[in-house]
């Protein structure tokens, strides 16, 4: 297990250091069932002629994988995904915020793809000890080139 001190020197090294993930095509009817498990029947979510995403679908989504197995998990229950290599095995892991930016719509069939970066990194310490905040930025465009979405992600790394 990497040491926090041995984390912050290579997320800070990766600021500004672009990965791409091809996510595939968005779909109507699994954004539909999306909405569906929450209790979200919005019409805007269900029309036959244009249905668009609720805001968090491709946010939450991106890392499901039907095939994944409880060995493709890590030990705290965050799924192990391809993005930016940082080396964060055998640390407690935390969402600490997410901001999201629609900025265009999404149609069914659309082919995304998501950028991301680090943004940033904090050394902090609380009650329990010290710990690290990073921050990533996470661009995510259609088949296009347009841009959809934007988001700012925050990870507690104990």
């Amino acid at each position: 297990m990497e040491s926090l001190d041995a984390i912050y020197e290579q997320a800070t090294a990766r600021i500004g250091q672009w990965s791409t993930h091809e996510l595939g095509v968005a779909s109507a009817q699994l954004w539909q069932h999306f909405a569906a498990s929450y209790g979200d029947y919005q019409p805007r979510y269900f029309d036959a002629a244009a249905p668009e995403p609720p805001p968090l679908y491709v946010t939450s989504t991106v890392i499901w994988d039907p095939r994944a197995r409880n060995e493709d998990l890590r030990p705290d229950g965050s799924y192990k995904r391809e993005g930016i290599p940082l080396p964060l095995e055998g640390h407690p892991l935390m969402g600490a915020g997410q901001d999201v930016e629609p900025l265009a719509p999404i149609a069914d069939g659309d082919v995304l793809t998501l950028r991301e970066t680090v943004d940033s990194v904090e050394r902090k310490t609380g009650r329990s000890g010290p710990f690290l905040v990073i921050t990533t930025l996470r661009q995510y465009v259609n088949q296009d080139g347009t841009e959809v979405i934007r988001s700012r992600e925050s990870l507690i790394v104990k």
